[in-house]
């Protein structure tokens, strides 16, 4: 079903150096035979203007266009802002003509999907719906997907069906771990010294500073590798550069046993990943923007084989073998003993058979196996 179709990506995050979920559907889409069109969100440099430009995989193309009126509408009226997206729509339309299926991401700027004139509206909110207006274009939709089970029973009172789909594995990191796949026999052996990875967006203002500061002052002889954007200037995906999210940047700058990355392409990235012992997530779950539901940077991890050591992840609460986490959801008071532990007994957490069911997991959620599911989704909601 989704091949051989003109498809629309709505994103939230525009097209640049770090790629999340929308990008990777966008680019799997694009490998099926799709004709798709991913549309970053407004861009004043624009002017009026709607850009149409070429990406460098064939048939998926970048569309950025700017709103004819002002955003901050959105915030006093919304009203008003939702009429004057009817007439945002039609030229986005007509640049791009008509499309087969809208897939929109975006929780803030379209509240009625059905304007796009297509034969299926898909609402994929991928991470927590915080206001009501989040809400909105579930009203419209034909088909909805999410990554949390938390998500989906927020949408209960829509009546269109409602799917939990789990983040996906890129190519560059699938075919990293098919071959950590065939490294198993190998004994698995620590670096010296110790190599801890951190994968995401140093700039989100809801990581766990202190906790985080707390594990690498009392690890001197670790090395922690930050891979990621730490300045305003190179991100995509929005951040913070506030005083406490600076500090900590400056923070982490004048330690010798930190060593920052920044933002890598994917089969980079994939690469440098591998040649770690042990992954950490920190994110302050009160603050966290996800409520410590699930995060895309877990599958990646994964795929490794290597041992993630996390706060709270809702969704990996099935799955007690693959994160090493903290059972409390409120804090992270017990983070630094479980790393403690971990680093400790490295051998037994990264041993083959630990290593082996972490990759096997990754693999079963590439993007490729996620579209699938989503296909017979399709198909099951065709034949009732």
């Amino acid at each position: 079903m989704l091949k051989n179709k003109r498809i629309l990506i709505i994103s939230p995050q525009s097209w640049g150096k770090m790629f999340i979920s929308k990008h990777h559907y966008a680019i799997e889409l694009a490998k099926r035979g799709n004709e798709v069109y991913f549309l970053n969100p407004p861009d004043k440099k624009v002017g009026n203007k709607i850009l149409v430009e070429s990406s460098k995989y064939d048939g998926l193309f970048i569309v950025t266009y700017s709103l004819f009126f002002s955003w901050k509408i959105r915030f006093h009226a919304r009203w008003l802002h939702d009429f004057l997206m009817i007439f945002q729509i039609k030229k986005i339309q007509k640049t791009i003509n008509e499309v087969d299926i809208v897939w929109c991401f975006e929780a803030n700027l379209f509240s009625n999907l059905k304007l796009f004139k297509a034969s299926l509206h898909i609402y994929h909110p991928v991470d927590e719906l915080t206001i009501d207006d989040h809400f909105l274009p579930a009203r419209n939709a034909d088909i909805i997907f999410c990554v949390t089970e938390e998500i989906k029973k927020s949408l209960e009172s829509y009546r269109c069906p409602k799917y939990v789909i789990n983040h996906g594995l890129s190519e560059a990191f699938e075919l990293a771990a098919l071959n950590n796949l065939d490294k198993l026999n190998l004994r698995y052996g620590s670096n010296n010294p110790i190599r801890v990875g951190y994968v995401g967006n140093m700039l989100r203002p809801d990581i766990d500073h202190e906790t985080l500061k707390k594990i690498i002052e009392y690890y001197p002889h670790v090395n922690f590798i930050f891979w990621g954007v730490n300045d305003i200037k190179d991100s995509n995906i929005a951040g913070s550069n506030s005083e406490n999210v600076l500090d900590f940047i400056h923070f982490l700058k004048q330690k010798t046993n930190v060593f920052l990355r920044g933002p890598l392409h994917q089969e980079e990235l994939s690469r440098e990943m591998n040649n770690t012992d042990a992954f950490l997530i920190c994110y302050d779950p009160r603050r966290d923007q996800c409520k410590a539901t699930n995060y895309h940077k877990v599958i990646e991890m994964l795929s490794t084989g290597k041992v993630i050591i996390s706060n709270h992840i809702s969704f990996y609460t099935r799955y007690p073998d693959l994160v090493e986490m903290s059972a409390e959801k409120r804090n992270n008071e017990s983070l630094k003993e479980i790393f403690d532990y971990v680093i400790i007994n490295l051998d037994h957490y990264n041993s083959g058979e630990n290593r082996r069911k972490r990759i096997r997991f990754a693999l079963d959620n590439t993007y490729g196996s996620q579209i699938s599911r989503i296909e017979s989704f399709f198909m099951e909601n065709q034949n009732e």
